[in-house]
Order: structure tokens, then C-alpha cells, then sequence
């Protein structure tokens, strides 16, 4: 299967970015450059082509189509092949109560990866969400996040998986794969809440095929109705989750930085690296098991 889109140059480099914070290995060529994520190929060309091609072409397509194309929501649709994928979540607006699941700090190598749900309960609670700003956590600053999560948690019932660098990295050693690891993570925070919420619907993003959390889910949540868009944080309940996931992933990477006297910067960039080799100075290279995701390719940058 094959995608192709066209982006402005400041675009392409936004999307660079979160492709090797999404742990893309890289290959140039001539013309651009080729990332491949999983079973994906997503070639960048200088010209601003992008070519999405392999296993998970459109799910990627989508997600670079809602993320980082600056075509309105109308324009969109008419560009997504079978574009019910990404999905029209206005339908679910007046449900309650609803599930929202979203993760945080899979593209960051030091830290925990964490999954929230929140469940939203009524229409007020959503009008106080709203006055509240409350929106997609990689739209606000930490300062703010940190501010927003309190005030949330007051507003309803919710749960927080936090898998620390530990066992993450025992289940990347058995599972070598992320996705499988978010859809333990989404299905665990799903079952969760449900044991404290009547919700018979859950939204969930999009981050690998739809069988992936839909196979973790535990007996409560195979009884639901299981969403999964890219963009999902336009629903209100995904937002105030992705709030509480980026909350509790910077206090747990704060703990950490408290616990070893160590500064652990966010993302996978040099300063990451710079960090990483101040830690193994000051520890040893095993060390980074207790804080850092070691499938990054930053850990060899780091040795």
C-alpha cells in the first residue's frame, strides 16, 4: 500500500523529529531521506513529497494527514482512501459516560512509559473541561500540565498505568515490539476504570493496528465499544487523559533525576545523549536499565 502527501519544509522537519522520537532508523538517499518505523517505509523528499508505503501505510498516512498538513478538516477527507479510519468522534460527543485512553513518554529515552484513562461522566464535567482548556498535553507546557492534572482528577474517575525503565525493558526483551507494550498498557487502564465507571464506550489513539489493544483488552473491556482514531485527542475525554499521562510521566522522570542526582532531559535529541553520558560516568552503562527505554537507538549514540 502506498500514500503520498505533499508538506511545507517546516512540516518536514516536524515530522523528522517525531519520527526518531518514535525510534525511526534512518537511511539517505539522493533526493531526501527514509525512515522506517516498524513494518513502515516513510520516504521525505527535499522536493516535500512524502511517501508512505508497507504494513501500516495508512494508519501512518493519517496520522501525518491530521497532524501535519495544513489542509482543513473537509479537505482532508476528500484525501483519506476508505478515510473512515480517521474517524468523525463528533458522533460520540453526547455519550456518557466515555473512556478516554492516551499514553505518555514513548519517544522520550529516559523515564517511564505511562497510560491514563479518564472517564467522563457528563456533559457538565465536559463544559468544565472545556472552560478549563483542557486539550492535547503536546499542545501545552509542563508548567501547564502540571497546573491543569489536579483539577482534573477532581472532576472524575481515573486510572494511571506507569511502566517504569525496568520492567519496560523486560517486556521490550519479550515482546520486542512498542505497540504491543502500549496495547497491554491502553487495555490494562481500560479494564481499570471500568471497575469503577458504567462508561460503554472507550476512545483510544490510533498507534499500530486496531487488533492490538483490542487483543489485551481483559473481560470488562471486551464488553465495550473500542474506538481507536489517530488524533484521538480531539475527544475531551482522550484529552484529559493525555493531561494526566504527561503529568505523571514528568513527575516520574523528576523522582528519577531526585533519585540518581542525575539530569534526564525529555525526548531522544544530543542533549539526551549528553545526559546519558554524564549517568554512565557517574554509574556505569548497566545502569540505564533503571532509567532509560534501551531499544533507543540513543543508547548506542550514548556507549
Amino acid at each position: 500500500m502506498n500514500k503520498v502527501i505533499t508538506l511545507s519544509i517546516d512540516k518536514l522537519e516536524l515530522l523528522k523529529t517525531v519520527l526518531l522520537e518514535n525510534n525511526a532508523e534512518i537511511k539517505d538517499i539522493n533526493s531526501g531521506c527514509i525512515f522506517k518505523v516498524d513494518s513502515t517505509n516513510i520516504s521525505i523528499y527535499n522536493s516535500g513529497k512524502v511517501l508512505v508505503q508497507g504494513k501500516e501505510a495508512q494508519l501512518w498516512f493519517d496520522k501525518i494527514m491530521s497532524e501535519f498538513s495544513d489542509m482543513s478538516h473537509d479537505s482532508r477527507k476528500d484525501h483519506l482512501p476508505g478515510g473512515s479510519q480517521y474517524q468523525d468522534l463528533m458522533m460520540y460527543s453526547g455519550v456518557y459516560p466515555r473512556v478516554g485512553t492516551d499514553e505518555s513518554g514513548k519517544g522520550d529515552f529516559f523515564g517511564p512509559l505511562v497510560t491514563a484513562s479518564f472517564a467522563l461522566e457528563s456533559e457538565k464535567v465536559e463544559k468544565l473541561l472545556i472552560e478549563l482548556g483542557v486539550a492535547d498535553s503536546k499542545k501545552k507546557t509542563d508548567a501547564k500540565i502540571l497546573e491543569l492534572a489536579p483539577k482534573i482528577k477532581k472532576m472524575g474517575n481515573y486510572h494511571i498505568v506507569k511502566i517504569g525503565p525496568d520492567k519496560y525493558n523486560n517486556l521490550y526483551m519479550k515482546m520486542k515490539n512498542i505497540n504491543k507494550i502500549l496495547g497491554w498498557s491502553h487495555a490494562r487502564a481500560i479494564e481499570n476504570i471500568l471497575n469503577i465507571s458504567k462508561a460503554e464506550l472507550a476512545i483510544a489513539d490510533q498507534f499500530g493496528d486496531e487488533s492490538i489493544i483490542n487483543s489485551s483488552l481483559f473481560k470488562l473491556g471486551k464488553s465495550i465499544k473500542l474506538v481507536q482514531t489517530p488524533k484521538a485527542e480531539r475527544d475531551m475525554a482522550v484529552a484529559a487523559a493525555s493531561i494526566l499521562a504527561r503529568d505523571a510521566f514528568i513527575r516520574a522522570v523528576k523522582d528519577l533525576e531526585i533519585k540518581f542526582n542525575s539530569r534526564f532531559p525529555l525526548g531522544a535529541g544530543q542533549s539526551v545523549i549528553n545526559a546519558g553520558k554524564d549517568f554512565v560516568d557517574n554509574y556505569g552503562v548497566d545502569a540505564l536499565l533503571n532509567v532509560s527505554k534501551l531499544h533507543f537507538k540513543t543508547l548506542e549514540q550514548i556507549k
